[in-house]
């Protein structure tokens, strides 16, 4: 794809990039914590006047989608459907995990998990890399309990994902492990996002961020819920 496009990855911790007639020329990682998305906007502003590029100036935008941070995939989806928005050009939706299956360049099968706490991951199974360095999904997003994902790993097999961070001494040794890499994790959102087709207008507006789940405070009050509508039908019998 020609012309100047933005990246934004902000499933696990803000990333930018920019791709100029399909090339890679830049790509930032911001320090984790809870200023990182606050200070995207910065970023990608310096990003852009660092090599010349205004917002209108850009082609399109490719955007990841999740799962990830709540926070994180809004203020994500913010920044790309407003500069999208305002400037007219194009956008491209990605799902982060095809894009951290992506990045992963051996052929193995690969398994890409995320934190979804309470001893729970995100996992999505994607089989090996075509010619242009793509994965294709061998099963659908979930989120499974850490113990039986573990047990559906199999030798020969590859797992990466920002889940690593908390998994990888229960990953079994013959099994391969794969951290995530800025330029790496910024280069292959760029590969997937080529062979997938734009955003139409309606579909901006309609974009939403891919959760799985509700959450944290979404799934407390599904709790107290259940747990009030226990108690009430045990009272009334």
């Amino acid at each position: 794809m020609d012309g100047r496009w933005l990246l934004l990855e902000t499933s696990e911790v803000a990333r930018a990039g920019l791709a100029v007639d399909g090339q890679i020329v830049a790509s930032v990682e911001l320090p984790k914590g809870r200023e990182h998305n606050r200070n995207l906007v910065p970023a990608v502003s310096t990003l852009l006047e660092q090599h010349g590029c205004r917002p209108a100036d850009l082609t399109g935008i490719v955007v990841g989608i999740g799962p990830g941070s709540y926070t994180g995939l809004r203020i994500g989806q913010m920044v790309a459907k407003s500069l999208a928005y305002a400037t007219s050009c194009r956008l491209i939706a990605v799902p982060s995990f095809h894009a951290l299956a992506a990045q992963v360049t051996d052929a193995r099968e690969v398994d890409v998990i995320a934190d979804a706490l309470k001893q729970t991951v995100y996992v999505q199974k994607f089989g090996p890399a075509d010619v242009k360095g793509v994965r294709q999904p061998l099963n659908e997003l979930r989120a499974s309990k850490v113990t039986d994902w573990l047990a559906t790993l199999s030798t020969g097999q590859t797992v990466t994902g920002p889940g690593l961070e908390l998994y990888r001494g229960a990953v079994p040794g013959t099994v391969a492990t794969t951290p995530n890499e800025s330029e790496g994790v910024i280069a292959a959102l760029w590969n997937v996002a080529r062979t997938m087709p734009e955003l139409s207008r309606a579909g901006l507006f309609s974009l939403e961020p891919l959760y799985v789940r509700g959450s944290s405070a979404e799934e407390k009050a599904k709790e107290l819920g259940a747990t009030s509508a226990s108690i009430s039908a045990d009272q009334s019998r």
